[in-house]
């Protein structure tokens, strides 16, 4: 009998680290606008303000907080709700990806304890799997968007603002999706959660497939034919090429 190699495939990635630095304040009148409406222009730029210390924080209610209200009035509060949309959009995404990547499933499918307690239902697991496979497709189609300057000009696209004010929202909106040490990040996680999946969904469809091959012992994995822990290992190797 053989004891399943070290190797695991882990559901749980390195979370993507979500805006560890505080965005950095674009005053309006870097931006080129010439602020005729002060009480407005501060609040805007004290908004920003509140999105850095939400973020920094990483406290999720008071980031929703800030992110569902308007403060600012006149022009400054249609790049204020472009710019907050936006980010809200970033945050929904990354927050989805993570509450996918803490999946239980995902994360024990291959786990001795998870095996005994669901041999007879590995069926579903596949299925789970396969729908969390499908579930980082269209995360991950979204993120392309959430990164692309063009995508996200049609956040204030139709504000049918002037140049400066959409300036404005650029320059803000820029701190995000130009920022290649987070975008790498996130790109990363991805791509290592979405191969990750479809090496356990070939694993548990192996192994549900072999059952006279294996059983559980001490809570591990124990294979009581060569043959099948040998392309069982041969599929969780898969990982390593990631």
């Amino acid at each position: 009998m053989s004891k399943q190699q070290q190797t695991q495939v882990r559901g749980r990635t390195n979370k993507v680290m979500l805006f560890t630095c505080a965005l950095i304040l674009v005053a309006a009148v870097a931006a080129g606008i010439i602020i005729n409406n002060a009480t407005s222009g501060s609040r805007f730029e004290n908004e920003i303000v509140a999105i850095n210390d939400a973020f920094s924080k990483g406290d999720d209610t008071k980031i929703n907080e800030v992110l569902d209200r308007t403060m600012s009035t006149g022009e400054y509060a249609k790049v204020e709700k472009s710019l907050k949309s936006y980010v809200g959009d970033l945050f929904k995404n990354i927050n989805d990806i993570d509450k996918l990547s803490d999946n239980d499933t995902i994360y024990n499918s291959l786990e001795g304890e998870y095996l005994a307690k669901n041999i007879d239902k590995l069926d579903s697991t596949v299925a789970e799997l396969k729908d969390a496979s499908a579930k980082i497709d269209v995360l991950t189609a979204d993120a392309k968007k959430l990164y692309n300057e063009e995508s996200v000009r049609e956040y204030i696209k139709e504000q049918n603002l002037d140049e400066n004010y959409t300036k404005l929202f650029i320059d803000n909106a820029k701190l995000f999706y130009d920022d290649e040490d987070l975008r790498d990040n996130y790109n990363n996680t991805l791509k290592l959660l979405s191969k990750s999946i479809k090496v356990e969904v070939e694993a548990v469809e192996y192994l549900n497939k072999n059952k006279s091959g294996w059983k559980i012992e001490n809570k591990q994995l124990v294979f009581t034919d060569d043959a099948v822990a040998k392309k069982y290992n041969e599929i969780l190797n898969k990982v390593a090429k990631i």
